[in-house]
């Protein structure tokens, strides 16, 4: 009805053609092109991040032993898809971020259940160097699943699959490289854990999703 309104108006006063014409034709859909990439690897890919330029996507694959938790980031070429580069890391990566300016990547690194245990935490990888830095504390058993830096990319979040009788995230500090455990009071609705964060596009507030059971 405004649309009518406004054309009858701008016909009285000779303007008609300065507005744009309207249609009632559906917007074209977006063409998709698809870029396959393959590796002769056995890692199962598990999380995968692209570069604020988006020149580069991070991808971490893990070798599906628990006996032997290792695995490897790939680099990749973010128009090409071809395997520029790889970082090799000791742990299973279940979660990966990536700094603001695009030079660090953080790595979410699985519980290992068999001996000797270790729970999971959080890996800082300067990936030019890639030199890896564990944060100076673990995180909450059940490891860190879901990574997400925050916009000036001075704290790293990180859920953890945390058993009752708590739920918790870890919160990474990057200028000092300290691992914060924040423990939420047990949601009888959550007993699994936490497994998926995110942030708001200010940073001020995380929000976290949990399962209601494992198996």
């Amino acid at each position: 009805m405004l649309v009518a309104v406004l054309l009858a108006v701008a016909a009285i006063l000779g303007l008609a053609a300065v507005l744009p014409a309207v249609s009632s034709a559906s917007p074209a859909a977006p063409a998709w092109s698809f870029i396959t990439t393959t590796s002769t690897s056995t890692n199962s890919p598990r999380q995968m991040v692209a570069s604020p330029d988006g020149s580069r996507v991070y991808v971490a694959a893990n070798n599906g032993s628990n006996s032997s938790p290792a695995g490897t980031i790939y680099v990749l070429d973010g128009t090409t898809g071809a395997v520029l580069d790889t970082i090799p890391t000791p742990d299973w990566v279940v979660g990966l971020g990536i700094s603001p300016d695009g030079t660090t990547l953080y790595a979410g690194i699985d519980e290992r259940n068999d001996p000797p245990h270790q729970p999971g935490g959080i890996y800082t990888i300067d990936i030019s160097t890639k030199v890896i830095t564990p944060a100076d504390a673990p995180a909450t058993e059940g490891g860190s699943w879901d990574i997400v830096v925050s916009p000036d990319g001075s704290r790293v979040f990180g859920t953890s699959g945390q058993e009752p009788p708590s739920e918790s995230f870890a919160v990474l500090s990057t200028g000092t490289n300290t691992l914060t455990n924040v423990t939420i009071p047990q949601l009888d609705s959550f007993p699994g854990g936490l497994y998926s964060g995110a942030l708001t596009p200010d940073g001020s507030r995380y929000y976290a999703a949990g399962c209601d059971k494992h198996d």
